[in-house]
């Protein structure tokens, strides 16, 4: 029996030879994989804080054909003669169900699905002044024709989606379990949708933290006949490894991250990516404290070297400040140094840009 996956590819080949409304399967470049326009569909789908749609139009896009429909006439039929004739009683001019709107929708979802997918360069200018080629995809154009009011808006306020992060990332699982720990639990804190996308050189995942649950959307789900993996923020390890195993069977996994709110958000940006570094730097500060009560022994007179790495890590999670967190373990070196053991503490540059503070990382040798 085919997959959801296979079924998607089967109906938009019927969709584009029988619907007359444009080859979205050469443009999709299919057979080849989609993961990078439906993650992004997906995506979009978290922002708007309405899932349940985007597994409706999924489902009637996977589902195995001829099958028995729930609009007239109830008969067995192929998803482009499903289609063809709710497009014929629209143009008569016929009132539409619930239903039968949810079927018309799949053609602006795959449209929305080619602009994230197979982004064309297009003369369509930016601005006034910069007459340069863009590239037309969801996210660079979609500020254009989403309402009427485009002309009267700033640029980029109506963008579909709004980009706060973006940069490579290489790490173990240790490293991702606490990166994605800061990401959840920062972004939750501002009480906004977000999603993340993690993207490698041959394929991209999606991730959110939805009414406290983790989820992870990978096309290739749809290959089981699901489409995301759930599980409670309790299951990080869970997690890590299910992200591992779906982008990489290595103990390394390097890819590209970028973090998307709302545009109605975007005014939160900076104090989110301000307690993002925060919350990641004194987790690794505090990872790095934990390592070293492991590895070293603290020659103190009065042999409490638990205690004491026990009672630095106790601090260092509670101060909020990296100035704070510097000048704590500044001194601890100093304590460390007057009974002569080799601590070497590298955090040489604090470097504030506005809103944002960074750390270097604790160094134990």
């Amino acid at each position: 029996m085919p997959n959801k996956y296979e079924n998607l590819f089967d109906n938009i080949r019927d969709i584009s030879s029988n619907c007359n409304m444009g080859n979205y399967y050469l443009k999709l470049k299919l057979p080849g994989g989609l993961c990078f326009g439906l993650s992004h569909m997906w995506g979009q789908a978290v922002l708007a804080q309405d899932v349940a749609t985007f597994n409706s139009r999924m489902d009637l896009l996977t589902k195995a054909y001829p099958c028995l429909t729930g609009v007239v006439p109830r008969r067995k039929l192929r998803l482009s003669s499903v289609l063809n004739g709710i497009l014929l009683k629209a143009r008569q001019r016929h009132n539409l169900s619930e239903e039968e709107l949810l079927y018309l929708s799949i053609f602006p979802f795959l449209d929305g699905l080619l602009m994230y997918h197979c982004p064309e360069k297009t003369s369509f200018p930016v601005n006034g002044a910069e007459q340069k080629p863009m590239v037309q995809n969801a996210v660079s154009s979609s500020r254009f024709v989403l309402n009427d009011r485009v002309a009267r808006i700033t640029d980029g306020k109506m963008a579909a989606l709004g980009k706060v992060y973006h940069r490579p990332y290489m790490g173990t699982r240790r490293d991702y379990a606490m990166f994605l720990r800061s990401i959840f639990e920062t972004v939750n804190s501002f009480e906004i949708p977000f999603f993340v996308a993690f993207g490698s050189l041959r394929h991209e995942i999606g991730l959110s933290f939805i009414n406290n649950q983790m989820y992870i959307y990978d096309a290739n789900i749809m290959k089981n006949n699901g489409y995301y993996y759930q599980m409670p923020l309790s299951n990080m390890r869970q997690f890590i490894e299910k992200l591992f195993s779906t982008l990489v069977h290595d103990d390394y996994l390097a890819v590209d991250i970028s973090i998307y709110i709302r545009p109605e958000d975007i005014d939160k940006s900076l104090s989110l990516n301000n307690d993002f570094y925060l919350s990641y730097m004194k987790a690794k500060l505090v990872w790095e404290v934990r390592d070293y009560s492991k590895q070293r022994v603290w020659h103190m007179h009065w042999h409490r070297h638990i205690s004491r790495a026990k009672f630095t890590l106790q601090k260092v999670s509670e101060m909020r400040l990296a100035r704070d967190i510097k000048q704590y373990l500044e001194e601890e070196k100093q304590l460390c140094e007057g009974v002569n053991l080799q601590l070497n503490i590298s955090i040489i540059t604090i470097t504030e840009a506005p809103g944002i503070i960074m750390a270097g990382q604790l160094i134990t040798g």
